[in-house]
């Protein structure tokens, strides 16, 4: 039977002419490259697994520091710059792969310290220059694993101005594709990359619903599979137009002939512009939007609520814009479908935008960020009920049907006061729709119709000049 489907499900329809108490709205999913050479060993149980990161203390336990060409902490602390909260890391790094090694570099102690070469190093090995001693780490010398510089100890073997032979790897994200990030599964059955997203409901209970690869998005494929995840994860994805981009071609680029590709025309992908200009470790650093994107959009469902635009909503961690944007940039480029920010005298930075990126060839209510992700919301909350009150149960009667429509209802009605859903939503159930041939097979049809309230993108003032009122003046 090919429509065969155990559970419950949404077929949604639309007469558009033009946060839930169990759905988690605001967890991101990031993909991303940590410094996990310089965490204790062994690397192999921070590679391609889904970690659960809360806050700075797990950023750090499990993505590393933040160091250059790495993006893990980068992003981690771009979200909870804005107030995200949970996320569910992966991790695509592995220091077994994606390195290079030098082997016997010569060295001679100055001042009791050499200076390798490279940075970000590591499996140091230390050697007499005639290889017949080896040294240990933490006995005889120490390790800046971030700078490469090695430190003798005085109370160790190695002399004062002693030549040595230094063995090591040097980490090199550089390394790491496309295909990393993507991920793929694995004969063993194991998900890597973004694919291990698939595995969060399972692993979690719940699985993210806005997904950020920052450093990565950008790149065609990436946004394509990124896409891909949403739609099955009922996500959002947060894709950075590539930096450098002018407001020209990130226009054209929604066209067949652009020079960059942002052609994806879906309900589950945000378009961002402009690159921003952040606090970082060794002073302002430019990146993507994506990541603190997200960790406004958390920030917002936690304060405000699900069904609430994050358009209009202050940045707390921007310093500067790539390219400062006048008024009409804006609209252009809101006009295509793509995100941006707004720098008003004295207002601060502030996302700006609300349309997923399937408009303008699509308008009407489902081309807004914030009412499809409440749709998803909704859907999936209502499936939830039904799953907990109805599935498996016999289809016995008024009883049974009394008790579905009663609680997907009672949803509805809470919905409705807590202004998430628009008054006069209700469910129900179709007699003309669930004839006996279908129910033998176990298979019952429950009505629904149901509107959330748009953002007010556009306020119109229509102002009239009226002179008779000057004879008010001296009434």
């Amino acid at each position: 039977m090919d429509d065969f489907f155990h559970g419950s499900e949404t077929n949604r329809t639309s007469n558009s002419t033009a946060t839930a108490s169990f759905v988690r709205t605001g967890v991101i999913g990031l993909v991303c490259t940590a410094a996990v050479h310089l965490l204790p060993a062994p690397f192999d149980t921070q590679i391609n697994k889904q970690r659960l990161i809360n806050g700075d203390v797990d950023a750090a336990t499990f993505a590393g520091p933040d160091v250059d060409g790495f993006t893990a902490r980068q992003a981690l602390n771009g979200i909870y710059a804005e107030g995200g909260g949970t996320v569910i890391m992966v991790n695509v790094f592995d220091p077994n792969r994606h390195k290079n090694s030098v082997v016997a570099e010569v060295k001679q102690f100055q001042d009791s310290e050499i200076a390798l070469d490279n940075g970000q190093v590591f499996n140091v090995i230390v050697r007499s220059s005639d290889g017949s001693t080896t040294f240990a780490n933490g006995t005889d010398y120490t390790v800046d694993q971030i700078t490469g510089s090695i430190s003798r100890l005085a109370d160790g073997d190695i002399g004062i101005n002693q030549t040595v032979n230094v063995d090591y790897d040097v980490a090199d994200p550089s390394q790491v594709t496309a295909a990393d990030i993507i991920g793929t599964v694995t004969a063993s059955g194991d998900r890597t990359g973004m694919q291990a997203w698939l595995g969060a409901r399972q692993a979690f209970g719940y699985g993210p619903r806005q997904l950020v690869a920052l450093g990565y998005s950008s790149l065609p494929s990436v946004a394509t599979a990124m896409n891909t995840l949403a739609v099955n994860l009922k996500a959002r994805a947060y894709i950075d137009v590539p930096i450098g981009t002018t407001v020209q071609e990130a226009i054209e680029g929604r066209g067949p002939t652009g020079a960059i590709d942002l052609r994806i025309a879906s309900a589950n992908v945000v378009y961002l512009f402009n690159h921003i200009y952040v606090a970082g470790p060794n002073g302002t650093r430019l990146e993507g939007q994506s990541a603190r994107r997200a960790g406004l959009r958390a920030r917002v469902d936690r304060e405000s609520g699900f069904n609430f635009s994050a358009s209009n909503q202050q940045y707390l961690s921007v310093i500067g814009l790539e390219r400062e944007l006048d008024d009409a940039d804006i609209q252009q480029l809101n006009a295509a479908g793509i995100e941006t920010i707004k720098n008003d005298f004295g207002r601060g930075f502030k996302a700006f935008g609300n349309r997923v990126s399937i408009f303008p060839g699509k308008g009407g209510i489902e081309t807004f960020e914030a009412t499809v992700r409440s749709f998803d919301t909704h859907d999936e909350q209502l499936e939830m009920i039904s799953d907990n009150v109805s599935l498996d149960k016999p289809i016995n009667g008024g009883t049974f049907l009394r008790r579905l429509n009663r609680s997907l209802q009672q949803y509805i009605n809470d919905e409705i006061t807590a202004e998430r859903l628009v008054a006069g939503s209700r469910a129900f159930i179709d007699p003309s729709k669930n004839p006996a041939s279908q129910l033998e097979d176990g298979h019952i049809r429950i009505g629904r119709k149901y509107v959330v309230g748009p953002p007010a993108e556009r306020i119109t003032h229509e102002a009239e000049v009226d002179v008779t009122l000057l004879s008010n003046i001296f009434a």
